[in-house]
C-alpha cells in the first residue's frame, strides 16, 4: 500500500479494537489519527494513526513548493490553515489568529492503516523505534477508561449579529458583488472535563464520517468531524476530483430517505453556483475539456442534515504538480462562495477575525503522489483562546437569516449528541 513494507498481516478490526489502539498512544506528545467510513466509499475508505517523527509548522506563510519538496517521496500529512489560501487568491497574505500554526507539515516513515471498507488494519512502514511503538499499541487490551465529556458552545457572535451580517451579505448580491458567501460565526466550547481523543471515540460511533481526524502537534490540537473531500489526486492517472457539498436540511433520526434538496430553489441554486466554481478551479490547471461533473446535486445524509454533494473531475495537465493543483481548489469554494476572490474580501470584513484552521484543510501526501484532502468543516481547534468550534453556511440571494440561523445549529448537532449537553442559543 502506498509502496510502503507491510509490517503485520492484515488483521480485523472493529470499534472496540480501534479505541484500545487511541487509548494505548493517548499519552504521545505529538500523535496523527485519520479516520474513514465505509458509507463514504473510496474516499472514506483508509484510515491511519501515527506518531510522526518529523514535524515542522509555519507562522509565517511558506512558498509551497518549498513545503511540498519536504514532503516528495514520503507519507505525510499537510495541515494548511484557511488564511493560507489567500495568497492563492491574489489577496495579501496573513498567517493564522490566535496562535495557530499557518501551515504544518508532518512526516512519518510508519503507520497503522485501516481499511475501513475491508475492516482490517496492518502496520506499514519502516522497522525502528515508531514501528514498535505502534505494535505495541495493536496488541493492547487495556479497556480505555475515556472520561466523561461534558460541555456547552456558547455563540461568540450572536443570532443578533450574525444576521445583520447575512443581511450585508445579501445586499452585496443586490450590488452584484458577488453571487454567493459563507459566512460563518465562532463557537467557544465551555467545559469542565473534555478529552479529545474520547470525543473523537464518541463522534466515531455516532457519526462516522470520510474524514475523521484529530491532531496533536507541539501543543497545537484539533479534532474534525469532516465529511467534505476538497480534493483526491492519483498520480498515476493524473485524476484529480473534488466533491464539493452546499445545500443542507435538517434530518430526523429516524429518516431513512433523502430530502430531494433540488427541489428547493434557493438550495439548488447554492449548490450549482459552487459546482461552476470547482469546475473553474479544476480548468486553471486540469487539460482542456477534461473537466466533466459525474455527479450533480447527489444527496447523502449524515447525523441531523441531508447535504448535496457534487463530483467534479479532471486529469491534470501535464505541466502542473500537485502543488499547482492545491494552489487552483484551495480554500474550497464551498466556504468561500462566487466569485471566490470577492466573496473572500467580504468574509474577512464581515467576520472580523481569522478562521484559522477552520475551513482550511488536512491533506493526506503519499509516496505514489497520490493526495487525499478534506475541508475542515465540523471541526473543533485548540489555541491560545482554548477551544473552539465555528459554522456556517452559503449565504445567496434568497436566503433568509433566521432560517441560516437555525441551519448553523443542525450543523452542530452532533456535538451536542455527543457531549451530552444542551447547545447555548440551540
Amino acid at each position: 500500500m502506498w509502496g510502503m513494507q507491510p509490517l503485520t498481516e492484515p488483521v480485523a478490526f472493529d470499534g472496540a479494537r480501534l479505541e484500545k489502539i487511541l487509548w494505548a498512544l493517548r499519552a504521545q506528545d505529538d500523535l496523527l489519527v485519520l479516520l474513514g467510513a465505509p458509507s463514504q466509499g473510496e474516499v472514506g475508505r483508509y484510515g491511519l494513526v501515527a506518531v510522526p517523527e518529523v514535524s515542522r509548522s509555519w507562522r509565517t506563510p511558506p512558498d509551497l513548493d518549498e513545503v511540498w519538496a519536504l514532503q516528495k517521496g514520503k507519507l505525510a500529512l499537510l495541515g494548511l490553515s484557511y488564511e493560507y489560501g489567500e495568497a492563492f487568491n491574489h489577496l495579501p497574505a496573513q498567517s493564522a489568529p490566535r496562535g495557530q500554526p499557518t501551515v504544518f507539515l508532518s512526516l512519518f516513515k510508519t503507520a497503522i492503516l485501516f481499511d475501513f471498507i475491508a475492516q482490517t488494519y496492518v502496520l506499514l512502514g519502516e522497522k525502528g523505534t515508531q514501528a514498535e511503538l505502534l505494535q505495541q499499541a495493536c496488541a493492547s487490551q487495556e479497556a480505555p477508561a475515556w472520561p466523561k465529556l461534558q460541555g456547552a458552545l456558547q455563540a461568540l457572535v450572536d443570532d443578533q449579529e450574525h444576521a445583520r451580517r447575512i443581511e450585508v451579505t445579501k445586499a452585496h448580491i443586490r450590488a452584484g458583488d458577488i453571487y454567493q458567501a459563507n459566512i460563518t460565526r465562532r463557537l467557544k466550547l465551555e467545559t469542565t472535563s473534555f478529552d479529545a481523543l474520547a470525543l473523537l471515540c464518541r463522534l466515531q460511533r455516532t457519526n462516522p464520517v470520510a474524514h475523521g481526524a484529530y491532531v496533536r502537534l507541539s501543543g497545537f490540537e484539533m479534532l474534525s468531524n469532516s465529511m467534505e473531500t476538497l480534493l483526491t489526486y492519483d498520480g498515476a492517472n493524473r485524476q484529480a476530483v473534488s466533491y464539493p457539498i452546499k445545500g443542507t436540511c435538517a434530518r430526523s433520526g429516524d429518516e431513512k430517505m433523502p430530502v430531494d434538496l433540488s427541489l428547493d430553489a434557493k438550495e439548488k441554486a447554492e449548490h450549482v453556483m459552487i459546482v461552476d466554481l470547482v469546475r473553474n478551479d479544476l480548468g486553471k490547471v486540469c487539460q482542456t475539456a477534461s473537466v466533466q461533473v459525474s455527479r450533480l446535486m447527489g444527496i447523502d445524509g449524515f447525523f441531523g442534515v441531508w447535504h448535496g454533494v457534487s463530483q467534479i473531475h479532471g486529469k491534470l495537465a501535464l505541466q502542473h504538480t500537485g502543488a499547482d493543483l492545491i494552489r487552483a481548489v484551495f480554500p474550497g469554494g464551498s466556504i468561500t462562495g462566487a466569485p471566490k476572490r470577492r466573496a473572500m474580501q467580504i468574509i474577512s470584513q464581515l467576520e472580523g477575525e481569522g478562521r484559522g484552521f477552520y475551513t482550511g484543510s488536512l491533506a493526506l501526501l503519499t509516496p505514489q503522489d497520490t493526495i487525499s484532502m478534506s475541508i475542515l468543516i465540523r471541526t473543533l481547534v485548540k489555541d491560545d483562546e482554548g477551544w473552539s468550534l465555528s459554522v456556517g453556511g452559503g449565504i445567496v440571494a434568497k436566503s433568509v437569516a433566521a432560517r441560516e440561523i437555525e441551519e448553523t445549529w443542525e450543523k452542530v448537532a452532533i456535538f451536542k449528541e455527543v457531549l451530552s449537553q444542551a447547545l447555548d442559543g440551540a
